[in-house]
């Protein structure tokens, strides 16, 4: 397990030097993750024979409904950095609940597939990628997060 967090940050770090043309290097870092996500969600799970093809069925399903809470985070972001920084109180207000809103369905969306992997697999399964890719969206929250102004602050 060391090794792939090893490996993740690695990844995280070589992204943001190559971040391409015309992409910023948040997004073009989280298309980089998204890319390896599973090969570093492969490597940390143990999974047997049996818990293989219901778990990559389940995870690719997560996967799908997980895109669409991942879009809803990369507009508010683009509203947030397209009005810095002056941001008003009226954006200020949108913004927490749309913070909220997307944390709350991040959280909701891995508890119904947790359940879901521990029905199909096993409790121990289900925690261990409960761990993982909780491991891997901080990172990322992380990496795009600490580039971002905080409220009040001037450039």
């Amino acid at each position: 397990m060391k090794k792939v967090i090893a490996l993740f940050i690695g990844v995280c770090s070589i992204g943001i030097l190559f971040a391409q043309d015309g992409v910023s290097d948040e997004r073009y870092l989280e298309i980089l993750i998204q890319s390896e996500k599973r090969d570093i969600i492969k490597d940390a799970m143990t999974l047997n024979e049996e818990e293989a093809e219901p778990f990559w069925t389940l995870y690719d399903a997560y996967e799908i409904e997980f895109e669409s809470i991942s879009e809803m985070r990369w507009r508010m972001l683009e509203e947030y950095s397209s009005a810095y920084p002056k941001i008003s109180d009226d954006l200020a207000n949108v913004l927490i609940h749309e913070m909220y809103d997307v944390n709350t369905q991040v959280y909701a969306l891995r508890y119904k597939y947790a359940l879901l992997i521990a029905e199909s697999c096993s409790p121990q399964t289900a925690a261990r990628w409960v761990q993982v890719d909780d491991l891997i969206n901080t990172a990322l929250k992380l990496s795009w997060g600490s580039q971002l102004p905080f409220i009040g602050d001037q450039e």
